[in-house]
Parts: structure tokens; sequence; C-alpha cells
């Protein structure tokens, strides 16, 4: 069931909610801008990776399967390659990350239980 609006009255206009959300929109727009591989740099670069924040000396590699038209037909091939380093500490990724968003449906589920909830 989707959700109207809530039960417990608010007392006073929600600023850091409707802040939240422009960022979100924001950066979202931002990260569909320029495409698809575009897109997955930035999700690289400023994603929470794990291993990027509990070992942050060393090189995150990124493999993908991505399907190839061959003389034969389609098959998966896998490509590798070394994430590009965020601007700035690994650590803030636990921030960064909240304002990535997947798709239109992900960005619009996200913000609609924010402004609800």
């Amino acid at each position: 069931m989707i959700p109207l609006k809530d039960n417990i009255p608010s007392r006073g206009w929600p600023v850091a909610n409707w802040i939240i959300i422009g960022l979100c929109i924001f950066v979202f727009l931002g990260q569909i801008r320029p495409g698809p591989r575009a897109q997955g740099r930035m999700i690289e670069r400023f994603g929470l990776i794990p291993v990027r924040v509990l070992h942050p000396g060393q090189p995150v590699t990124i493999t993908e399967r991505a399907p190839v038209r061959t003389f034969f037909g389609v098959r998966m091939a896998e490509r590798s390659h070394v994430a590009r380093r965020p601007p700035f500490n690994p650590w803030l990724t636990l921030l960064t990350c909240i304002f990535l968003h997947a798709g239109w449906l992900h960005l619009l589920g996200n913000m609609w239980f924010l402004f609800v909830f």
C-alpha cells in the first residue's frame, strides 16, 4: 500500500526535508545527464565501495559483464578497470552515497517516503 500522508501532524515547515529532496533531485539529474557510461563512473567515484573505506590505500578493480555481439551470436564478456578515486577522503562516501539513485523509480520512491514521513 502506498502511503498518502502520516497520522502525526507536523508543527512546522519541513525545511530540512525539502533541502534533502532538492539535493537528491539535483544530483540525480547530474547523474543521468551524461549517459549510462558516465553514470556508472559517477557511482564508482561517489558511491560507497566497502573495500575503499576499509582499505583506503588499495586500488579498487571493477569487473563488468556485458553482452558482446560476435559472428556466432551474442556472448558475455568481462572487462576490468581500476575505479577512479573519490576527490576526498573515502569515509565521506558514507555521506555522498545517500544522494545517488539507480533510476527514476528509486528516486521517486525514496523522495515520496521522505516527503510523507
